[in-house]
């Protein structure tokens, strides 16, 4: 909880929303007005919310000289410039594939690189990760592999591309002796903005090991500075603007003081023009203040979940703690569970109980939840008893199943673009936000138990 301004400030914040609103008013008509023939709030990725292998594939053609954007390598040659890499007429000729497997790497699982790039000069594989995490020993494979098709004689790099700045988590870059391009280079980039995350920095990564490029925003920026056809132009534009909405960075660190001290006021604020000063703090940085009330609201889900588990069990969940609350370096507050009798390979947990709120309609932020299954080659038989048992237990068929998740749901009711939704979350000790906790809680624990019942039933890990 914020701590509470003095009165002065109070009263000047008072005077400051009232102000705010009257200035609300007149850009709401302005925009009303000119919304019919600029629609400056549509978005082509608004409407289909693109996941990771679909911006691979974005990326994939964009890059491509051969591409649909018509540019031929134009684009590939800024992409180059941006990473660090010598341009060469080579490049007329680049082939780039997605998910290209890790066919070189004998006695090891087949991997799939997101998007390779070939010249008979160099090769060069990207591993997008705008929002996942890696899995084991995930890149030194990709690196292995891409130093074997090299076979000593081409120029090879790995670009790591993250969402939030994250660095990877299982790769000692000291394990990649050499730092040039010659010999094969590990390069950092984001989508948007700069440097490494606060969770990076807080582990004492060492930075000074990397090679950073510079974001993809600033390499699309490029792509427009130079594109000749104007549709291409304009699809560049909107995906600019949508990877800066989408991988912002809202850390309370970068926040100013009149954010912080917006905040606070309304936290501390106790009057009935709550909810319309809410909306109002929403023009001035709505991701902070949504991000702020989630945050609490995961927490306070986060805490009960916990309790309620141990006091039907008498036992303790093991919690990854980094995941909570975190709201900018993941891109979306995320909890995730390791229960205590699930089983285990290689003292990795096979299976756990995850949170997430991140939306792919429309934008919307909505509480998704379900089992997430750490290998992805659970059997048909076992997915579809693991269904089974799940939806027995909450008695009720509606949940989706993936590859990496045999079941999932999501609370439709949880939106937190809607700002309706954001006031009633403010106030953690109202009856309805304890009731959608008891609620959410209460399935989770019935999803635990049909969980328990398949592992208990299946001769499964």
């Amino acid at each position: 909880m914020e701590k509470s301004l003095p009165k002065r400030e109070q009263e000047k914040y008072s005077d400051f929303f009232a102000s705010l609103h009257i200035v609300k008013e007149s850009t709401e008509q302005s925009e009303l007005r000119i919304a019919a023939q600029l629609a400056p709030d549509f978005n082509y990725f608004d409407l289909f919310d693109p996941n990771e292998n679909a911006l691979s594939f974005i990326l994939a053609d964009l890059l491509d000289p051969e591409g649909w954007h018509g540019q031929g390598s134009e684009f590939l040659r800024l992409f180059c410039e941006s990473i660090g890499v010598d341009f060469s007429t080579s490049v007329l000729k680049a082939s780039v594939e997605t998910e290209s497997s890790t066919y070189l790497l004998k006695g090891k699982e087949r991997r799939r690189i997101d998007l390779v790039i070939e010249t008979k000069d160099w090769i060069v594989g990207i591993e997008n990760k705008p929002w996942a995490s890696d899995q084991k020993d995930q890149l030194l494979d990709y690196y292995e592999h891409l130093k074997k098709v090299s076979g000593g004689k081409k120029k090879y790099a790995l670009v790591y591309l993250s969402g939030y700045g994250n660095v990877p988590v299982d790769l000692d870059v000291k394990q990649i002796k050499n730092h040039s391009f010659n010999n094969g280079t590990l390069i950092m980039m984001r989508y948007s903005g700069h440097g490494f995350s606060r969770e990076a920095k807080e582990k004492e990564i060492e930075i000074n090991e990397y090679v950073v490029s510079s974001d993809l925003v600033t390499w699309l920026g490029n792509c427009r500075q130079i594109c000749a056809a104007q549709h291409v132009n304009m699809f560049l534009e909107h995906f600019i603007d949508y990877i800066k909405k989408k991988f912002s960075e809202n850390e309370e660190g970068n926040m100013t003081e009149l954010e912080k001290n917006v905040i606070s006021f309304i936290r501390g604020s106790n009057s009935a023009a709550d909810e319309e000063r809410v909306k109002l703090a929403m023009s001035i940085n709505p991701t902070a203040l949504r991000n702020d009330i989630t945050n609490g609201f995961i927490s306070k889900l986060h805490d009960s979940f916990l309790d309620k588990y141990k006091a039907t069990r008498n036992k303790i969940i093991e919690c990854d703690d980094t995941l909570v609350g975190e709201l900018s370096n993941g891109g979306w507050p995320k909890l995730q569970f390791f229960l205590p009798d699930w089983p285990q390979k290689d003292g990795e947990p096979l299976m756990s109980l995850v949170l997430e709120t991140h939306g792919k309609a429309l934008s919307k932020e909505v509480l998704y939840w379900g089992a997430l299954c750490h290998e992805s080659s659970i059997s048909t038989e076992h997915r579809e008893s693991l269904i089974k048992s799940i939806e027995n237990k909450l008695g009720c068929p509606a949940g989706k199943s993936e590859e990496w998740w045999p079941w999932w749901t999501k609370e439709k009711w949880c939106n937190y673009k809607d700002d309706d939704i954001l006031v009633t979350l403010m106030d953690l000790e109202s009856e309805q936000v304890k009731e959608y906790i008891e609620d959410t809680v209460g399935k989770w624990i019935l999803m635990v138990d049909a969980i328990d019942e398949f592992v208990e039933n299946n001769n499964w890990g």
